[in-house]
This record gives structure tokens, sequence and C-alpha cells, in this order.
């Protein structure tokens, strides 16, 4: 005879079977990807005499934006939202999705930063290209991630003749 028995109840929905590191592999070819893409708009812009000195008051002194500086702000941008795509994905079940539009409003948000700058138009425009690749190419790393999820399945939660909460015994 077949019985059934009713589990403890939890208050969590069934977590997404994606593999963080589908999201870790892509996030840090994202940030490889942005950080080379800027490093060469730096590149480019200093060839064009672009001087890249920035004062965030009118009080401050001028400061020099650097080559390694776009290098590291481009990469730990990317890295610090792939880590909170990782957490979402694992606790969400569009946790992906969420995260892809906070980026996208992070990145817009975050123009204000250099349009904002006393500086000169080329580096406004330098610095705002900068913010707007980084962006971009965080969500199309996102949509890469919930596409090869879509391909394979990995979103799929585990099906159940059972009600949820009650697991088959045998007498």
């Amino acid at each position: 005879m077949t019985t059934t028995s009713v589990a403890p109840a939890t208050d969590h929905a069934p977590r997404s079977t994606r593999k963080p590191a589908s999201t870790w592999r892509a996030g840090i070819g994202a940030a490889f990807i942005a950080a080379v893409v800027n490093g060469m708009i730096f590149l480019i812009a200093r060839a064009a005499d672009v001087s890249f000195l920035v004062r965030f008051s009118s009080h401050q002194t001028a400061s020099r934006v650097t080559g390694g500086s776009v290098l590291f702000s481009s990469a730990i941008a990317l890295i610090v939202g792939t880590a909170m795509a990782a957490l979402a994905s694992s606790r969400l079940r569009r946790g992906v999705r969420v995260v892809q539009i906070a980026g996208a409003a992070i990145a817009l948000l975050s123009l204000a930063v250099p349009l904002s700058v006393h500086a000169n138009t080329g580096t406004k425009l330098a610095l705002a290209s900068m913010h707007l690749v980084a962006g971009s190419v965080f969500i199309i790393s996102l949509q890469y991630v919930k596409s090869s999820v879509r391909r394979t399945g990995g979103d799929r939660r585990a099906e159940s003749p059972y009600p949820v909460g009650e697991v088959p015994h045998t007498a």
C-alpha cells in the first residue's frame, strides 16, 4: 500500500537549476571585454588630445583619469554586477532579468557623473561612452546567460506528481 506524508512546509520557492558558473563565466568575459573596449576608447581619446582632467567641484584641483583607472573601474563594476546576478539567479526565479533591468538603470544613472564633472567636452564624451559600453556589455552578457538557460532548459522547475510538501512513502 502506498501512502503519502507531508514534509515540513518551507517558505522558499524551488530554486533555479541555473549553474552560477555560467553566470560567472559570462560576467568575467564581459568584464574583460568592457575593460578592453574602454581601454581602446581611452587610447583613441588620448591620441585625439583629450585631456582627461576632471574636477568634481569647482573648488577642487583637477585630477587626471588614467588608463589603469579606466581598466580597473570597468572590470570591477562588472564583477560586482556579476556577483549580484549570480546571487539573484540562485534566489529568484527571474533573478537574472531583475539584475539586467537594475544594471540598465544603473548604467543610465551613472551617466550623470561624467556629464556633470568639470571637464572639457572631449573628456565628458569619452567617459560617458565608457559608461555606456560597460552597461551594454553587462546587459548583453546577462542576455547570453538567459538564452543559454532557455536552450538547455536549465531554468525549469522540477515537476512532481505530488503536491508541494508531500513525499511518497511505501508501507
